[in-house]
């Protein structure tokens, strides 16, 4: 049997397999020259004893050479002898039952085409040889007297019937070989789709699942260049917007992209349909920003509902590759369908768990941070600032008067309040800064940076003041700072809380610091 390249693709067929059924073929055929010697007596050219012992011998070597626990290596060597022996006892009965014009001629036809089948290709044209080799042989020694009975055959008969068994054996073994190869084909396609899945399942960003397709594309699917599109906002007519991930010789490079896909053009089919679209690069000029200079391309897209429609694009790798439209690999376009198809998937997943996660660390009235990634946010503040030295302030503002507001206007108001306040403290916060809802009507800033947290807190305090609401708001704001208040998250919000509750006292609508160490009083900002 023949050996399979350690790097290529598995096998189709257990090799534990193929030894039992070869082992069952080669039984049969030691069986039917005994069979034929019982049922054809007029074939015989030899006695009982000439024959049987053999074939018992045979028979013997067959088992002995077929033992599946054997290293595979030595495995096929023992069972490659075992194949030797078959050869040199299918020639001795040729002899006992009439040389060429007997029916051993015919067993050896149905040998070589079942080890063909059952071992290998490869295995069937090496036993064709040698069964030619040794009919030869036996052929020859009659023809001289070496072996009694000579055959009534002339050397036509023995050159016709090597013709007719290599033009069946080359024959069964082009047509197995084709069947393997697409066989294998199919398999590899189908553990390339199953790895892909299984890394893009890994991913937690849309633009690594995007990378993914994209190396596909190139690596495996033949393109000289692949890009990703996940498009943000397919309207018709309107252009899109999509982060885009090329794979190119000279590795990944990500991309913002936007364009107006031309009406009857790949692009735009392939947001429509899916595709896949075959076109020139120049028939879509709005993917010149992408793939620049691109020839031939196969445009491809999935979509799941509610997220990005993913796009992929595969560059022809040059002319003799894909050749016309009619000649693209039909299974690499199927491959790629189904890892388009495959990251949509993912790419939808994916921005379901990114929704979730927001969602996990979201007040859902404000639009600010819970208090869960309060504590998260903030301690990981404290940990930057004390590492790197530089300054920290958290603000805690509560809405005055805000449990009257409710009483005297109705829950809805007191929403609409917390609602603007939140909304304010989203856009109008320096970058960096972390807002979320402390509890209740009270809120909490992290402000990380130069940034004077005094200044910051007095900004906001007028901006709410400020705010057109069915009935007036104010906040009233307390302020500590990293390392003059504590160093810790829970020194910095005992202070920042002790500095609120001074503002309360003094007549709410203000902004108070928190006491420094040794100076008990708490500072205050002037309105």
């Amino acid at each position: 049997m023949s050996r399979s390249s350690g790097g290529g693709p598995a096998p189709l067929v257990s090799f534990s397999e193929r030894v039992r059924w070869v082992l069952v073929a080669r039984l049969l055929v030691v069986a039917l020259p005994v069979g034929a010697f019982w049922l054809l007596p007029g074939e015989r050219t030899a006695a009982w004893s000439d024959l049987v012992p053999p074939a018992l011998a045979t028979a013997f070597v067959a088992v002995g050479t077929s033992w599946r626990r054997l290293p595979r290596r030595l495995a096929i060597t023992v069972m490659g002898f075992g194949l030797l022996v078959d050869g040199v006892y299918l020639g001795w009965a040729m002899h006992c039952l009439h040389g060429l014009t007997g029916p051993v001629p015919r067993i050896v036809v149905v040998y070589v085409l079942a080890i063909t089948l059952l071992a290998s290709f490869r295995t069937g044209v090496k036993v064709t040889a040698w069964h030619s080799l040794v009919l030869v042989v036996v052929f020859q020694f009659e023809q001289v007297g070496l072996l009694p009975s000579p055959s009534t055959a002339g050397s036509s008969h023995l050159r016709w019937h090597l013709l007719s068994l290599w033009v069946l054996v080359l024959t069964v073994a082009c047509l197995a070989a084709a069947n393997e190869r697409e066989l294998r084909r199919r398999r590899y396609d189908s553990d390339l789709l199953r790895r892909f899945a299984l890394d893009a399942g890994r991913s937690t960003r849309a633009a690594e699942v995007a990378a993914l397709l994209a190396e596909l594309g190139r690596d495996e699917l033949l393109a000289r260049r692949a890009a990703v599109l996940l498009v943000e906002e397919p309207a018709a007519g309107a252009g899109v917007r999509a982060t885009c991930v090329v794979a190119d010789g000279t590795g990944l490079r990500e991309v913002r992209w936007s364009g107006t896909p031309r009406a009857d053009g790949a692009l735009a089919r392939a947001l429509a349909d899916g595709g896949p679209v075959l076109r020139s690069g120049a028939d879509e000029p709005g993917l010149a920003d992408v793939l620049p200079g691109a020839g031939r391309v196969a445009v491809l897209g999935a979509t799941v509902a509610g997220s990005p429609t993913v796009v992929l694009v595969l560059e022809e790798p040059g002319s003799g590759r894909w050749g016309r439209p009619a000649g693209v690999s039909r299974r690499l376009l199927a491959t790629a369908e189904h890892a388009a198809a495959q990251t949509a998937t993912t790419v939808a997943r994916v921005g379901l768990v990114e929704r979730l996660r927001t969602a996990a660390v979201t007040d859902g009235l404000t639009g600010v941070g819970n208090r869960r990634a309060l504590d998260e946010a903030l301690e990981a503040a404290v940990g930057d600032a004390r590492r790197t030295g530089s300054p920290l302030s958290v603000l805690l503002l509560d809405l005055d008067h805000f449990k009257a507001l409710n009483d005297t206007h109705g829950h809805e108001a007191g929403d609409d309040a917390l609602r603007a306040v939140g909304s304010l403290l989203r856009t109008g916060l320096p970058a960096g800064a972390f807002a979320a809802r402390y509890g209740g009507e009270e809120f909490c800033v992290v402000l990380p940076g130069d940034a004077d947290g005094a200044v910051v807190a007095e900004e906001l305090r007028g901006r709410v003041e400020a705010l057109d609401l069915l009935a007036p708001v104010t906040v009233s704001v307390g302020v500590s700072t990293l390392p003059a208040h504590g160093v810790s998250a829970r020194d910095l919000l005992h202070a920042a809380d002790t500095a609120l509750y001074d503002a309360k006292r003094g007549g709410r609508n203000r902004v108070r610091v928190g006491p420094v160490a040794g100076d008990g009083r708490p500072a205050q900002v002037t309105r």
